[in-house]
C-alpha cells in the first residue's frame, strides 16, 4: 500500500484552510529557486514561526548567560514522558549525549536515511517518514533548523518544527534521552555519536505527549506534519493501472513516499495491543542486556563503528519468507526502470527503519 505526500499541492493557503489536492502539476524540483514547489511550504506562516523561534532563542540565550543546561519543564526526564497506559517494570536512565559518548555530534556528514535505526518502540511509521524526508534537503531544513550543535554555544537545548492544524509549531526540548546500560532505548543513529534522529523523535514524542503515543500510526500523518502537504493513498489491489507511472512521477517531483503490507489485524503500523507493552519492555531489556554481554569490553566512543544490536520486532510484525515484514512501514527511496535481457524491468527500492531485515528476492543484495 504505497502512500505519497505530494509536496506540490502544499500551496499557499489562508490560515487554517486546507489546500486542494492536485493530480498533475509541473514545477521545479528540490534544487529549484525561490519559485520552486517548496517555496510555499518554507514561507508559510512566517509570523508564527518567528514568534516560536524567538522563544527558542530567548531560552537558549538565557542558558548561555547563566552557564546552565536547559531542562524542559513540559517534557521532564521521568516516567510521564515515556508511557501513559501503565507503569514500566524497569527504570531507564535519562542521559545527555555528552554522558553517553565522547565527542557527540548533532549531524555527521549530512543527515541521511542510514542515520535512522529503529529502537524498541513501534514507531516505524514515523521513522519511514523521516527516511523519506532526508531525501529532500529543503524540507529537511524546514523541520530541522540549522545552527544546532553540541560544540558551539551548546546549552542542552534543541528545537524542531512540525506542521499541525494549519500552523508551523516549534517544539523546544532538552537533550536528555532515555537509556539502558548506556545505550539509547529508542531511535538511534548508525553512528554512536550522532544524535539528530534521536532528538527529532523526542520532539515528536513531546508533540504527542509521550514516547508511547508514537507506538502506532500511519506514515501519512508524519509526512503531513513534516511538510504541510496533502497525502494520496493507494491500495495495490485496487490501484489504477498506471500506478507505477504515478509513483515515478511523484518521486521525480520530490514527493515523499512510503509503503506497507497490511497485516489484516486492524492495528496502525507499529502499534500493539496495550497488553503487549509489558512483554515488549521485558524483551527489550533482555535484548539490551544480551547486547551488552556480547560486546562488554568494546569501546566505540569516538569512532564510526558500532555493533548492530538485534532489533526485536513486535509479535504482530510478521516477517515473510521474502524478507518483507507485514504490519511494518517502509520508506520508498527510489523508483526506476532498467533493461534486463531485452526486457524493461520496473523496480521500487524500499528501506526498512530497522536498518536490517531486507528483501531477499530477485534484485536484492544477496
Amino acid at each position: 500500500m504505497p502512500s505519497a505526500i505530494n509536496a506540490t499541492v502544499a500551496q499557499q493557503t489562508a490560515a487554517g484552510s486546507v489546500p486542494s489536492p492536485a493530480t498533475s502539476t509541473t514545477t521545479e524540483g528540490a534544487g529549484g529557486g525561490t519559485g520552486g514547489i517548496y517555496s510555499a511550504i518554507i514561507s508559510r506562516n512566517q509570523p508564527i514561526i518567528r514568534v516560536n523561534e524567538k522563544t527558542y532563542e530567548e531560552l537558549h540565550k538565557k542558558c548561555l548567560e547563566k552557564n546552565i543546561l536547559y531542562e524542559d519543564p513540559d517534557f521532564p526526564p521521568n516516567e510521564s514522558s515515556l508511557f501513559y497506559s501503565q507503569k514500566i517494570p524497569i527504570k531507564f536512565e535519562w542521559k545527555r549525549p555528552r554522558e553517553i559518548c565522547e565527542n557527540p555530534r548533532f549531524i555527521i556528514g549530512g543527515a541521511n536515511r542510514t542515520d535512522i535505526c529503529q529502537g524498541e518502540l513501534g514507531d516505524c511509521w514515523f521513522l519511514a517518514a523521516i527516511a523519506c524526508l532526508t531525501l529532500n534537503k529543503k524540507l529537511l531544513c524546514r523541520v530541522i533548523p540549522h545552527d544546532q550543535s553540541f560544540i558551539q554555544n551548546y546549552a542542552g537545548i534543541f528545537h524542531f518544527q512540525f506542521w499541525r492544524y494549519g500552523d508551523w509549531v516549534d517544539v523546544v526540548i532538552d537533550d536528555c534521552l532515555p537509556t539502558y546500560n548506556n545505550q539509547l532505548v529508542f531511535t538511534k543513529s548508525s553512528q554512536r555519536n550522532e544524535f539528530w534522529s534521536a532528538l527529532l523523535e523526542k520532539a515528536y514524542a513531546k508533540l504527542h505527549g509521550s514516547y508511547e503515543a508514537l507506538k502506532g500510526g500511519n506514515t501519512t500523518e508524519a509526512m503531513e506534519d513534516f511538510t504541510g502537504g496533502v497525502t494520496e493513498f493507494y491500495e495495490i489491489r485496487d490501484a489504477p493501472k498506471d500506478i507505477y507511472k504515478i509513483m515515478k512521477h511523484a518521486i521525480d517531483r520530490g514527493s515523499l513516499m512510503a509503503s506497507s503490507i497490511d497485516d489484516h489485524l486492524g492495528f496502525s503500523y507499529g502499534s500493539a495491543p496495550r497488553s503487549d507493552i509489558g512483554e515488549l519492555i521485558a524483551r527489550m531489556v533482555k535484548n539490551l542486556e544480551n547486547a551488552q554481554m556480547t560486546h562488554p569490553t568494546v569501546d566505540y566512543q569516538g569512532t564510526d563503528e558500532r555493533p548492530a544490536w538485534t532489533i526485536v520486532p513486535m509479535q504482530y510484525e510478521t516477517r515473510m519468507s521474502c524478507g518483507l515484514v507485514k504490519g511494518h512501514a517502509y520508506s520508498v527511496t527510489a523508483v526506476e526502470e532498467t533493461m534486463f535481457k531485452g526486457e524493461k524491468i520496473r523496480l521500487v527500492r524500499l528501506r526498512n527503519p530497522w536498518g536490517q531485515v531486507e528483501w531477499n528476492g530477485p534484485w536484492s543484495d544477496k
